[in-house]
């Protein structure tokens, strides 16, 4: 089951990528985002769809911010500039 549910995030991600998303987001967290923006929409589809998951595209956009907030703070920790895309002591 784990696989699965691995490989069916992964394919999310790929989709999104393919519709010009952002890095590491999956489709579920970008529809919340456009929602929060007022844009058009799939999260009432995608929640339903989910139905034994209350809020998934919330939860999902949660869990994207949180990590990309622990990557940016180890970036910082260890000195890359994502600017740039290099380390500082290079």
């Amino acid at each position: 089951m784990k696989y699965f549910k691995r490989v069916t995030i992964a394919f999310s991600i790929l989709l999104n990528t393919i519709f010009g998303g952002a890095n590491n987001q999956t489709l579920s967290a970008r529809n919340w985002e456009r929602k929060k923006q007022g844009k058009v929409n799939f999260v009432w589809f995608i929640d339903r769809f989910f139905w034994w998951q209350i809020d998934h595209c919330l939860v999902s956009w949660t869990k994207w911010i949180i990590i990309n907030e622990a990557i940016r703070q180890y970036d910082v920790k260890f000195g890359f500039d994502p600017r740039t895309r290099k380390h500082w002591y290079e």
